[in-house]
């Protein structure tokens, strides 16, 4: 009988799980629940979290002097240099568009970041394509494998600056030869949502993780992370500050 633990994401730094069946463990609870929660985190949050930047710094170049002060983490960071952008003190971001807009058919742009909340220390490279009207395909690429991002763009309520519906596969390679596999077993939502103030999201669905041995068939775990569809802060980023 394999071994299966629910994590639900309570608020971006909190989590409780239920163990709903086990034989004997091959790892300590507290470890499964953490290496979920922070790949949740690392491998699905923070590459949409720079995407949605690489969204607000064509949005920020292309708003009046007033419009963009208002975007503080884009104004009090953005450099550029031969058509490229970089952040300071955010991520280590670097953006690399092509001459075409993010939501132009056809568009590739390119982006590398490293996660500032963990040790991250070679990066993650994205490159986000746009494959037709609101729709994106976007590879998070990685030393030991990739995740690919299909991204559609939902129709927003007032104050929504983002609203997506995004399905998720990929597979990497521990230092030991383990296999993780990753993927949405049904579509995941995120929106961002802003105000005068504040900048929170609201993500549900689902994120499997299963973990196989060396040979990639044996598998030793599976977990699922759940987002709970609460609203909370951003943890990535804030417009207004």
């Amino acid at each position: 009988m394999k071994r299966y633990i629910i994590f639900f994401a309570i608020c971006s730094c909190l989590m409780s799980c239920e163990v709903e069946s086990a034989d004997k463990p091959t790892r300590e609870q507290y470890s499964l629940g953490a290496y979920a929660s922070e790949s949740a985190d690392m491998r699905v949050e923070f590459p949409l979290a720079m995407m949605e930047t690489a969204f607000n710094i064509e949005t920020y170049e292309n708003a009046p002097a007033e419009e963009k002060k208002k975007m503080t983490y884009i104004f009090n960071s953005l450099l550029s240099h031969g058509g490229s952008y970089r952040m300071k003190n955010f991520h280590s971001f670097y953006l690399t568009p092509d001459d075409k807009s993010l939501h132009e058919p056809g568009a590739i742009w390119k982006m590398f970041a490293c996660n500032d909340r963990y040790y991250d220390p070679d990066g993650t490279d994205l490159i986000l394509n746009c494959v037709g009207d609101g729709r994106w395909v976007m590879s998070s690429e990685y030393p030991n494998g990739k995740i690919e991002f299909n991204i559609t763009r939902l129709p927003g309520e007032d104050g929504t600056l983002f609203n997506w519906e995004v399905q998720l596969s990929g597979t990497l390679t521990s230092g030991q030869g383990r296999v993780l596999k990753i993927y949405t077993p049904d579509c995941l939502f995120r929106q961002v949502r802003v105000n005068q103030w504040e900048c929170s999201t609201i993500m549900e669905g689902t994120v499997k993780f299963s973990i196989y041995d060396k040979d990639a068939v044996t598998l030793l775990d599976e977990m699922v992370y759940a987002f709970d569809g609460k609203e909370t802060d951003n943890k990535y980023y804030n417009l207004s500050l």
